[in-house]
């Protein structure tokens, strides 16, 4: 029902979102998805774009979307990340010396391919729930449109699965 719920409020909101919002930012972001399946462990690249939508000052709605670029292999499981998606309300520090802290606080999804030793089994997992992290930011060149930044966020964690994400981004805010 939540997840129901979540999804109609996303997508009747989406499309309105360029309309109500101040200002827009797009961000490119590449790192490692930190992965726990029991007692193993993986750790495959990815890739991220996230567009936020500013309602007012430090203040954004964000979508995500985002897919592996490498596998990886622990105990005769492999494990890649076929896709990752979801939205995030972020909050923003002022801007202090060029730097600031960000918050998210968002929903979403993520789908792997686990494969135990080339047999195709157990397949495809999905696993959606609540996501949250933070990060730092820079301007570089006292340039208050281009952004680097270092994020974590966890994606999900129960059942004894947990995935993580580290990255490093480049964002550009548009007003």
């Amino acid at each position: 029902m939540i997840k129901k719920l979540l999804t109609g409020s996303v997508l009747i909101l989406l499309p309105t979102l360029p309309v109500l919002a101040q200002s827009f930012s797009l961000e490119l972001n590449a790192g490692k998805l930190m992965a726990e399946v029991d007692s193993a462990e993986f750790s495959p690249t990815a890739g991220e774009l996230r567009a936020a939508f500013y309602l007012q000052p430090q203040v954004a709605l964000e979508v995500y979307g985002g897919a592996g670029a490498s596998s990886d292999e622990d105990l005769g499981l492999d494990y890649e990340v076929n896709y990752f998606a979801g939205t995030a309300l972020r909050l923003e520090s002022p801007l202090r010396n060029d730097t600031q802290a960000f918050f998210l606080l968002g929903y979403g999804v993520t789908d792997v391919s686990l494969d135990r030793s080339n047999t195709g089994l157990p397949g495809d997992e999905s696993f959606d729930g609540p996501t949250y992290g933070g990060g730092l930011e820079i301007s570089p060149f006292r340039n208050k449109h281009l952004r680097l930044n270092v994020t974590v966020r966890r994606y999900y964690g129960d059942n004894g699965i947990d995935l993580d994400y580290g990255s490093f981004g480049f964002r550009v805010l548009f007003e």
